[in-house]
């Protein structure tokens, strides 16, 4: 799979989602052209299995793109506050949540679908500048 194809595929199914919490959308493609093993559905579901944007306006969500040793990762960073870090443990497990209004199925489904294409979610935040979900994948 063209990684900024997909990447802009699946970028823009969001911004309908987007447009209805009031964030901002920032899309950042890498000027290669790198391919890895997968279909843009299940990078689709990866990326939000779910539509959960909370209503932050002035939010900003941006998906980019790196390269490093042969992986490619696809970053996901929002400028929310959502999760707080005593969680990050255990947010990629089954029924783990950030809030009571969702079942904690979520981000483990895209951590399953991640890890069924041959990748990886690393987790960060940095308290008062929000959440980066790096997904990680083998360059073919």
């Amino acid at each position: 799979m063209e990684v900024n194809r997909s990447v802009g595929e699946v970028s823009e199914s969001m911004q309908p989602l987007v447009d209805i919490a009031g964030v901002g959308l920032n899309i950042q493609l890498t000027t290669n052209h790198p391919f890895i093993e997968g279909d843009v559905f299940a990078l689709d579901l990866a990326s939000h299995p779910e539509p959960r944007f909370n209503r932050i306006d002035g939010a900003i969500l941006t998906v980019s793109i790196g390269e490093y040793d042969r992986r490619i990762r696809i970053y996901l960073h929002d400028t929310g506050t959502k999760i707080p870090r005593n969680r990050l443990d255990n947010i990629l497990k089954d029924f783990q949540n950030t809030t009571r209004r969702w079942r904690g199925l979520e981000l483990a489904i895209s951590s399953k679908i991640v890890n069924q294409l041959g990748g990886d979610i690393i987790v960060a935040i940095t308290v008062g500048h929000g959440t980066t979900f790096s997904l990680e994948f083998g360059q073919v």
